[in-house]
């Protein structure tokens, strides 16, 4: 018996799944005009410090390999979103500041994402600082990447001259700005050599307000009920 091609179903290629994203891009807008300043890049992927149980434990992912590969995924997040923002602040893991393989790691990493390293700001927990901070952020900058604090949890710190010159953006609560007057020193610090201040949860009624304290950049504004 012979049989006729046509009455078997060719197979259907295996569709092709769009990879899942693992990052977006929240815009920082100006508190008084509205304009678009930078964006901060919020990952679905963290990096959590982990104890280990015996030989057999799964290894841990060490920090520089994740803020590497977060560096890499960068410009598919930008392409996906349709917008290039001047620069981009990505979330570090504390424990990448202290290890010394960092600088090379991320600089590699922005090489081959075909990134500028101006566009990628690597934004530090201020609870990780310590006396070596400063050189370890100065190999960073060295490589041309900007760089950030974020002083929600820790409260404000002493912006000296030495540390006040390697950092471009300062990220703080609104809320607790407002009801602590101890913040007035390190606002007064870095708007006095151009930081990019970023307040969280704050109205766009509070735009001129925090705008007068040295506080530019706005993320999710409140609508003023």
């Amino acid at each position: 018996m012979r049989l006729l091609p046509e009455l078997f179903a060719k197979p259907e290629p295996a569709a092709a799944h769009p990879k899942a994203r693992t990052q977006r891009i929240v815009p920082v807008l100006d508190g008084v005009t509205g304009t678009t300043l930078a964006g901060l890049v919020q990952s679905l992927r963290t990096f959590e410090e982990s104890a280990r149980f015996g030989a057999m434990s799964a290894p841990q992912e060490g920090a520089c390999l994740h803020l590497a590969r977060e560096i890499e995924t960068l410009p598919q997040t930008v392409n996906s979103d349709e917008s290039r923002l001047g620069f981009y602040a990505l979330t570090c893991p504390s424990i990448a500041l202290h290890d010394g393989n960092a600088p090379i790691a991320c600089d590699a990493a922005t090489r081959r994402a075909g990134l500028l390293h101006q566009e990628v700001c690597l934004e530090f927990e201020a609870s990780a600082l310590d006396s070596e901070s400063v050189a370890r952020l100065a190999r960073l900058k060295q490589c041309g990447f900007r760089l950030g604090l974020d002083v929600r949890r820790s409260g404000p710190i002493a912006l000296d001259a030495a540390l006040r010159v390697l950092i471009d953006t300062l990220r703080i609560d609104a809320r607790e700005v407002f009801q602590h007057a101890n913040y007035g020193a390190m606002l007064d610090a870095a708007s006095a050599t151009g930081v990019l201040v970023i307040a969280e949860h704050a109205h766009w009624r509070d735009g001129q307000r925090l705008r007068e304290i040295g506080v530019r950049g706005l993320v999710k504004p409140g609508t003023d009920a």
